[in-house]
């Protein structure tokens, strides 16, 4: 067990030296935006027909969690969780969340060393559906995908920005796709 921790810690140590080089660094990003799923009609029917009610409040957000590493000078190999967030919640006191996640692998290409860039993710998905009743209800991991087209306003490839992102992800809930786009603000460190 002692060869096995050694041998990816040392893995981890030549990764890092080799995506800090002199071009690129690795990428650490952090998301926060709006979120607009698309449910199957009848649980979309009953979401919106309780946020309708009196006193009910609705807030649907996305964030997002990523590392780059870099593969070339303009392409990232992203690592990401990406969680989309759905909770009503009556004057009460009284609520219900679904929640759905994205884990994924993806490839990040910007058009130059900064600015417009295109992500396409793929990997795992799965959803939590939680109330304030204590029941939590939650699905197996199905394959999902997602995709963004992005803007990263600092005009060098090295140091602190903002990215502004358009996100769709398709998560696969036991099997019924639901597609969820997102407007997301993001702080990235690269």
């Amino acid at each position: 067990m002692k060869k096995v921790m050694l041998v990816i810690a040392l893995s981890m140590a030549a990764l890092l030296a080799w995506a800090q080089n002199e071009n690129r660094g690795l990428l650490f990003q952090l998301g926060l935006g709006a979120s607009f799923p698309s449910y199957p009609s009848d649980l979309g029917t009953v979401l919106d027909e309780v946020a309708a009610l009196p006193g009910v409040t609705r807030v649907q957000i996305d964030l997002d969690v990523e590392l780059g590493i870099p593969i070339v000078q303009q392409s990232y190999l992203m690592l990401g969780v990406n969680g989309c967030g759905d909770r009503l919640q009556d004057s009460a006191g009284d609520w219900m969340q679904l929640n759905m996640y994205l884990y994924s692998v993806g490839i990040r290409y910007y058009v130059e060393v900064s600015g417009l860039y295109g992500e396409v993710d793929i990997g795992g998905s799965n959803a939590v559906l939680d109330s304030s009743v204590g029941s939590t209800i939650s699905n197996t991991t199905q394959f999902s995908w997602g995709g963004v087209i992005g803007y990263d306003f600092f005009p060098r490839h090295r140091g602190l920005s903002l990215a502004l992102e358009g996100r769709y992800n398709a998560y696969n809930i036991d099997g019924t796709l639901v597609p969820t786009f997102a407007a997301v603000l993001d702080l990235l460190y690269k």
